[in-house]
């Protein structure tokens, strides 16, 4: 596996096109735990690989958020720490 940080997990357009909020919220949540459990930790930003078109709601983004609050939940509290923990720099490239 990489030691560089990868964004994706979620595909730029059809992604966010599931007319029905419950199955877009589904799907989205299957999107995240597949990226979050295919990714080493502290290497992943999950987002569309590039950018997303301007067509699309801000509450089909929402609900990106949404599954990643829930996949991160530990204890009854959202914690994306296993994410946004600083990377150590290779000893080398200092």
């Amino acid at each position: 596996m990489t030691d560089k940080i990868l964004i994706g997990g979620v595909e730029r357009g059809n992604d966010f096109r599931i007319a029905d909020r419950n199955h877009l919220l589904d799907h989205m949540l299957d999107l995240v735990k597949n990226a979050v459990a295919s990714v080493p930790p502290n290497r992943l930003i999950v987002a569309p690989g590039c950018t997303v078109p301007s067509d699309i709601p801000e509450f089909r983004l929402n609900l990106l958020k949404e599954a990643m609050d829930t996949v991160c939940e530990v204890d009854g509290q959202t914690d994306y720490s296993f994410h946004l923990r600083p990377i150590r720099p290779a000893s080398n490239t200092l």
